[in-house]
This record gives structure tokens, sequence and C-alpha cells, in this order.
């Protein structure tokens, strides 16, 4: 069982213990991982516990995080150091071997694919994995489509993939080159013999991120980065060009051609180079460190279509995993505020919270972003979290994470929109067993009390019916107390305005089971006289007064329940509301 440290320091009392189980755990957060003596020594005791289960830990620690530690020894703990990174070539081939895919090593250990996979550092060699996966998936000759990462699969139907084929070998090799020799002649400087001007500079990165874009697209999204290049560095004037200058210059398809596009009679441009739009990214990235926040912003206020938010995602995900680096999340997330645009950094953080190497990072900024008082960035919480929880294929360590967010989120009290949707997901999620298990626990955890959204929790479980009635009556959880969660969102109802409504649901559901409904009703009087919730009894009586009472034809049971509620004397005060004629 891979462990997710939710912590703000380590701390041994947080660690698991359970029979006969595997855990493994990577301590590389700077902010939140730095291991102190007091925890290291607590991992003796730990580590005895663990033994007596017949349960083992293994713990990772980045070296700057142990750089203080390196004398400390502990009885039953074994501390085995690594002066150096596995050889790239070794950590491909067990990657290779780990996703299924042992059939392709002999791309890998092809010379020029060696040479390229050759001195990466441990994320780079994993990322050659991926290319050389997704390399072969999209083959033309690869008749029989290997798996996609989350194990579905294309026809099968067809021949087996060959044990070599000529034409992959060369797209894999041509996808793992950097083009490093050819960027640095396209990007030296600008009097150069094939420097590029600003301007088509701007053309390449649009034409990089899309890959395959109409023309006119790309020139817009060009001109748009080259703008805001001009605006970031303070220039009014200068670098850019009149309607005159433009028509006096090359034409549009000419300087695509010229980036080694092809441009079809349809005006669609492609990038012919295997890997090389990727290759340009990064190396504008690496390169020209002044340039990521303008560029982060384009990236994510020019996504436009289902198609650019895909490939800017992927764009967005390669760049800020780069070199497993963490210090690039505050920029996106100054983008996400900035451009508005909560889609588009929401699908890039689905993507870099699975990140082995950065995904702790990430949770940790969406814990921050949602206590912040920003509705984009709620709205990147919200739609991260609803992706991982609605995933049947989740990690269950993952799913907590996402909803101790939701939990953060809603506790944060975000705009009424944001809440619906938090509870529209905890209503869908409440139609699993998985999500009604994780339900049931936030309630019990709310009535603790402890911080929880239990009260959304609750509504949601509200929907629910079993054996022809409300679940929670006729099957109540243990360590629910649903008296105490009515009473608690009926005293306050402009937070919750779900729960009227919910209980008119109840009523209805109980149909004309006569005790059902008169435990209901009773369980309804009870909450209403324990607490301070008097007006919205009388909103609740009021949507129950269009309701026929089951145990009597003449009344209904909005009337059945002011009668009992509401003191004689102070009837004429409070009339019962919709009251038939």
């Amino acid at each position: 069982m891979e462990l997710e440290a939710d912590w703000h320091r380590p701390t041994v009392g947080k660690l698991p213990i359970e029979r006969s189980h595997g855990y493994q755990l990577d301590l590389k957060d700077p902010e939140h991982d730095q291991p102190t003596k007091q925890f290291l020594d607590g991992l003796v005791q730990h580590s005895k516990n663990l033994r007596d289960s017949g349960s083992q830990l293994m713990m990772t620690v980045t070296t700057d995080l142990w750089a203080g530690n390196r004398q400390w020894t502990g009885p039953g703990v074994g501390v085995v150091e690594l002066g150096a990174p596995p050889p790239a070539p070794e950590v491909v081939e067990a990657h290779l071997k780990a996703e299924g895919h042992a059939e392709l090593l002999p791309y890998a250990e092809d010379p020029d694919a060696a040479e390229h996979i050759r001195g990466r550092d441990a994320v780079a060699a994993v990322r050659a994995v991926m290319t050389i996966i997704d390399q072969a998936r999209h083959h033309p000759q690869a008749q029989s489509p290997l798996p996609h990462r989350d194990g579905t699969t294309g026809p099968s139907d067809t021949e087996p993939l060959p044990a070599v084929d000529a034409s992959l070998r060369v797209n894999i090799n041509t996808a793992l080159s950097d083009w490093r020799n050819d960027l640095d002649g396209l990007f030296g400087e600008v009097d150069g013999n094939r420097s590029l001007s600003l301007k088509d500079r701007c053309l390449l990165l649009a034409l990089a991120v899309r890959k395959t874009a109409p023309v006119a697209h790309l020139d817009e999204a060009g001109r748009a980065l080259h703008e805001r290049l001009i605006k970031d560095s303070g220039e009014q004037t200068g670098l850019t060009s009149s309607t005159a200058a433009i028509f006096g210059g090359k034409g549009l398809r000419s300087r695509l051609r010229e980036l080694t596009a092809t441009v079809d009679s349809r005006d669609v441009a492609r990038l012919t180079k295997r890997g090389y739009g990727d290759a340009v990214v990064s190396y504008v990235w690496d390169n020209y460190a002044v340039t990521r926040d303008p560029i982060l912003e384009w990236l994510v206020d020019g996504a436009g279509s289902t198609a650019d938010i895909g490939t800017v995602k992927e764009t967005l995900a390669t760049l800020l995993t780069r070199h497993s680096g963490q210090d690039h999340l505050p920029l996106l997330r100054a983008a996400a505020v900035k451009a508005n645009r909560a889609d588009v950094v929401a699908a890039a953080m689905e993507t870099i919270v699975a990140d082995e190497h950065v995904g702790r990072a990430a949770w940790s900024a969406l814990y921050t972003w949602a206590g912040q008082d920003s509705t984009a960035l709620h709205g990147v919480v919200l739609a991260v979290c609803s992706n991982v929880l609605r995933n049947g294929q989740s990690a269950q360590a993952n799913r907590q994470l996402a909803l101790v967010r939701l939990r953060r989120l809603v506790l944060s009290e975000p705009a009424p929109v944001v809440k619906q949707a938090a509870w529209e997901l905890m209503v869908e999620l409440a139609g699993t067993p998985d999500g009604r298990r994780q339900l049931v626990a936030e309630v019990a955890r709310w009535q603790q009390p402890r911080p929880a959204i239990g009260q959304l929790a609750f509504l949601a479980l509200m929907e629910l019916d079993e054996n022809d009635g409300p679940m929670l009556l006729v099957g109540t959880p243990e360590n629910v107390d649903v008296p105490h969660a009515l009473r608690s969102l009926l005293t306050d109802r402009d937070q919750w305005p779900q729960i009227v409504p919910a209980v008119v649901r109840w009523f209805r559901a109980c149909g004309n089971d006569i005790d059902r409904y008169g435990a209901l009703r009773d369980l309804v009087l009870d909450t209403l006289r324990s607490g301070r919730s008097f007006d919205a009894g009388m909103s609740l009586m009021a949507q129950l007064n269009l309701l026929p009472a089951p145990d009597d034809s003449e009344s209904t049971i909005g009337k059945q329940l002011w009668e009992q509620f509401v003191d004689p004397q102070l009837r004429p005060a409070f009339p019962l509301p919709n009251e038939p004629e």
C-alpha cells in the first residue's frame, strides 16, 4: 500500500499499522516532509509494532531532506543511502516491464535510442518510457493497439505488433531526440543565419503546443503571445508590427513551412517531426525562464476549443512536472486567477496530481487553494477532486486526499454555486457503495465533532432509499446520529437550504406506510422542539401542507405537524401557510 503523507510535518502517530501489510512512503516535500529526530526515534518503536503485526514499511527520503540526519541509526530500522540515481537504461527497462510492454525493449536498446536515453535522470527516463509507449500505441503499423494507461484497449481483431518494426524504430528514435542542435540555431542570436525573429518564435511555439491546427488559429495564437511578451517587457511600440509591415513580409504559409510544418489545401498546418513540438516547448521553458509567467498566462488564456484544452493540458503538465520541480505551481495559480480559466488549470492539475514526483506538491497546492478567497481556484479544486472521487480506479489514498480538500473548500464558505456543485457531487457519490461508505464516515466525523463536510454528506445520504424507505431511517448506519444531524441542518437552514426539500422527500418516500410515517413525524417534531429551528419548521410545514396524511384522509402532513408543534394560543399569530380552502 502506497501511503500519501497528508501532514504538516512527519508524525509517527499518523503511520498506519495493519496485519500483513507492506507500506511505502516517500518523503520529498521540503515544506512538510522534513524528518525530525523525534520522528526518526519514534520509528524504532513503530518498526517493532510493524514486525509484531507481520508488516513492513519502506520509506524513501530525498538527499536534501536526509542531509541533516546522516549519522542517525536506530534498532530495527535499516538505512540504505544511495549515492547516485540508477542508470537511465535500467530505469527504462524496469518501467517498460512494469507497464506490461516488455516487447518494446528492443526499441529502447537500439543504439540511437540508447544514446538519447543515456545520461537522463530518473524523471526524464520515465518520460522516455511514456514516449516509447505512446509512439507504439499511435504507430500506423501497430494493427493491435497497445493498452492505454488506464488499462483499456482498442479493437483486438487484428495482427499483433511485429517484434521489430523499422518505421516504428525511426519514429521512437526521432521522438526521443531533444533536437537541441537544431533549436540552438533557431534560438541563437537574432542576426544569425537561421535564428528566428520574435514573431516567428511565437508562431513556432503556438505550433509546438497544438502540433496540428488551422493556419488562422496558429496566426492568432502566435500574435497573442507576441503581444503578451511585448506588454510584459514594458514596450509600447517598437517590436509591434503595423499592418503594412506584416503585408510587406513573408506570408503565413511560407513562415510555417520554414518552421518544418506542412500546410494542406484546407489550410491546416502540421508538424512533421515527431517529438519536435514537445522539444521546442521544453527548450523555451529551460532557456528563457523570464518568459515562463507570460507563456503560462498565454497557454491558460488561449485555450479555446475542447481540442485546445487537451493539448494545452498536456503542455502545462509536461512543463510543471519537468525536472520534478514544484516551484512552478504558484505560476499556474496566478495564471488561473488572472485568466479565470478554472477548466484549463483543472485539466492540467488532474494530470499533475498523478505524477509520482510532483503529485504531493500539487495536492498540497490544492489544499492551499481550497482555503483562499477565489472562485477560480475553488473551481479548480472542485473539478480535480470531483474527477478523482468519480473515478472508480482512483487509489484509496487519492480519494481521501480529494475528500480532505473538498472538506476544506466547503468549510471556507465558497460561493453558493460552488457549494451547490459540491452537494450534487455528494449525491452522486452516495449512489455507489464506496462513496456511501465515505459519506457515512464523513457524517460520523462531523458529529464527533471534527472538521468535516458531514452536512453535505448527510444531505446526500438523505437522497437514498432502501427497502422502500429512506435509507437513513430504514437502516441507520452506525455512528450516524440522525436527530442530531436534522437538528443542526434545520437550525442553520440558510446555510443548507437543501434540508427542507430533503425532509419533504422523506415523507413522500414513506408513502402509505402508517408506521413509518408516524416514526418520521415524531422524529421531525422532536427535532423541531429541541432546536432553534422555528422558521425552518414553518417552511417545512408549509410544503407538507400540500401532502395528504396517510393516517387521516381529511388532514395533511403539514397540518398534523402544525397542530402538535405550535401552541394553540399562538396559532392565530402563526397560521399554517398554504391552508387549503
